[in-house]
Order: structure tokens, then sequence, then C-alpha cells
């Protein structure tokens, strides 16, 4: 199909919106990249997963789908052996989710296009499982993504809470508040300080770490929570080395699986594209038509979709006894909506989509479709406007054939 000639019929407009009704970014990438197929059994099959979505909508909506977010650059990180950020590693854990969700949702039988699509679609719940337990939804490494990570940070934990017992109780002191510039514990450089004014620095044994914008304070140490935060500088250092393995761990086990992945992004691409043409059928109050290869049009009140409730219905009938239709009348009389509207609900029915005409509509299947619409003039060949049409309709002649359909 000639990208041009799409253009023309407006069929862009209804590919965003598709993109506007999926769930995540793989059906809307699908819905922008979406053409129409000039195979009868690909249209049928894809009409046949439209109608099966419509149905299940009806009962229940794939929210496994929504959040999902697409893993390629992921996914091109953990081939190379590269360490994934722990929130990739919850968008690895989505699609997980989500995949095996998806074949869960169809699992009933009643949807045999869409069951076919999810046998395609590798769980590992192993994986799923131990991403969940290791990965907090913020990005984060849990505490029991493994028994050492858990012992360090509770070992940091409790010698936080002593440092901070003391400092409160330092800060408490009637001898000491007289020495300080306000009763808080702050932390600089990661460690815990008390603001001291600055002409008692000398008063207070510790460690100096930093002076306020105006020199009026100094962030003081005690020399008695000097060790417990050397502890847990110490700790933080074992911390960082076992996030390093866990990480490490979760990665490798995520490129061990780099290619059931990136076809399970595929497949739930798929399915939120149909489900999007699904929700765009009912939108639209859309029913499916009849296909043929025979070169037979018969659209029953068929609407233009991208018109609303301003469209006024037609009735429109070629291929059966006649294969030509020259349709006359005034400007504004809306000649040019009924060709547009007989081609763009043409390549609807083409890529799959329901067509907002009643049930009993027929569509052919045509291996090209030629358009010569609205004002063609070209500026830079000097052309005139019906100089521009006559070329157009010349090499619209030269090309066109039986199987072809000429707006």
């Amino acid at each position: 199909m000639n990208k041009e000639m799409l253009r023309k019929l407006e069929y862009h407009k209804i590919q965003q919106k598709l993109a506007e009704l999926a769930s995540f970014e793989g059906g809307r990438k699908l819905a922008m990249e979406m053409m129409p197929s000039t195979d009868c059994d690909i249209v049928n099959m894809r009409l046949d997963e439209t109608k099966e979505a419509m149905e299940a909508l009806r009962f229940n909506e794939p929210f496994f789908l929504s959040g999902l977010k697409l893993v390629d650059h992921q996914l091109a990180k953990a081939r190379v052996n590269g360490l994934l950020h722990p929130s990739e590693l919850w968008d690895i854990y989505l699609l997980l989710h989500s995949s095996r969700l998806a074949r869960k949702y169809v699992a009933e039988g009643k949807y045999p296009r869409l069951q076919n699509l999810c046998a395609g679609i590798s769980e590992n719940r192993s994986l799923e499982r131990t991403l969940y337990e290791s990965v907090s939804e913020d990005g984060v490494i849990r505490d029991d993504a493994s028994p050492g990570l858990k012992s360090i940070r509770n070992g940091i934990n409790i010698s936080r809470m002593r440092i901070k017992d003391y400092l409160q109780s330092f800060i408490r002191s009637a001898n000491n508040q007289k020495l300080l510039q306000d009763a808080i514990v702050t932390e600089r450089d990661g460690r815990y300080v008390v603001p001291v004014k600055q002409e008692h620095r000398n008063d207070i044994k510790g460690i100096i770490h930093a002076e306020s914008a105006s020199g009026a304070t100094v962030f003081i140490e005690p020399l008695a929570v000097v060790e417990h935060n050397n502890k847990i500088r110490s700790m933080q250092m074992e911390e960082k080395r076992e996030l390093e393995r866990i990480i490490r761990k979760l990665s490798d086990a995520v490129a061990a699986l780099t290619d059931e992945l990136a076809t399970n992004q595929n497949i739930l691409g798929i399915i939120d594209l149909i489900f999007a043409r699904a929700r765009l059928a009912y939108r639209t109050n859309s029913y499916r038509p009849e296909i043929n290869t025979r070169g037979i049009v018969e659209i029953n009140r068929g609407k233009h979709p991208l018109l609303g409730e301003e469209a006024v219905p037609i009735n429109i009938e070629i291929g059966k006894r006649f294969d030509i239709l020259v349709i006359t009348g005034p400007n504004t009389g809306g000649k040019t909506v009924v060709l547009k509207t007989v081609g763009l609900l043409t390549v609807m029915a083409m890529s799959g989509l329901f067509i907002p005409a009643r049930e009993n509509s027929c569509i052919s299947i045509f291996d090209s479709i030629y358009v010569d619409i609205g004002d063609e003039q070209s500026i830079e060949q000097s052309l005139s406007t019906f100089s521009s049409h006559m070329n157009n309709i010349i090499n619209i002649l030269k090309r066109a054939d039986e199987r072809s359909l000429v707006l």
C-alpha cells in the first residue's frame, strides 16, 4: 500500500486513535506501524482477533498490560553482560508478571486466536518471584534480597539508632544547649553531627565536618559517636559490595532469557494493539464487515470514522452490477467525504479493524488503492491543479488493474 495514498485517506489519524487506546508503548508503536494487508487469511485472522478482544472486554479489562515499559534498552545491556539498575530489573519483573497473566487471561479456551498468540509467551515464575522479592516498585533492592544484605542493613540501622539516642541525650543536656546553635541532629557527608556556635567550637571534643555559609555555625561529630559512624561507613561499603553481587546475579539471570523476554514483549505489544482495535470498534459503534476478494464493496449506512456524530451515513454499492460509479453534485455536497469514506473503511477492514457501518456491509481486499482527491497543484513543477490531476490519472491508468480500487 502506497503511504501517500494512505495519507490522503487520513489513515494516520486512525493509527493515532488506536495508539491513544493502547495501554503501553508496545501497542502504541505497533499502532503507528500498522499497515493494511492484501492477504485474505491475514485480514480475517485480524478481524477474528478484534472480535475476540471485544468479547473479552465485555467481562474483564486486560489490566496486565498497564504500566508496562519497553525493555529493549535493558535487554541490550543484559546481552553484553551489563549491570541493570534496580528500576530496570523492576521493568523486567513487570514484563514477566504481565506475560504470565496474559496466558492466564486467555486460558479458558473461549478466545482461540488470542490463546494461540499467547502460546508463544514464555513464563519464568522462578525469576519473576526472585525479582519481586529482590526489587521494590520504586527501584530499590529490598532487604530480603539476601540474608547478607538484611544482616548488614540491620547492623547499620542499629548503629544509627544508638548514635541518634546518644546525640538526642547530648542536645537535651542543659550544659550543652548553650553551646548549640540549634537543638537538632543532622548529617554531613553521611555522618551524624550537631550544630555548634562558632565561639564554642573548642568546647566540644570531636571532628569538625563543615561550617555554615555565614560562619556562625560549625557542625561537629562528638568523639563519643565517631566509632559508631566509622562502623556505619564500613558497613555501607559492605552493603555496596553485596548490592553489586545481587544485581550481578539478577542481571545474569535476565541475560540468560533475553530472547524469550524480547518475544514476550513483542507478543504483548500485539495483544495491546488487538485490544486497542476492539476499543476503537466500541468507540465508533463499528461492526465486522464481510470480506471478499472479488472487488465487491457494499457499505450499508457507513460513516466516516473521523467525523463522529456529525457524519452522515451513506450507502455505497460497487463491484456486482457495475464496477464504475460516478458521483456528481455541487461543491460542499459531500463527494470528497464519500470517496474518503469508501477508501478509509476499505483500508481499515484490511487492517483488521471493524468499520462504522451496519453488520451486513461487505468490503473487498484490493492489491492496490489509487487516490486522486483534493488540490494536488504542484508549484515546483509549475503545474495547474487540472494538469496535476491529469498526471495523477495517467499514472493510475498505467498501473491499475482488476485488483485495484481507484478513487
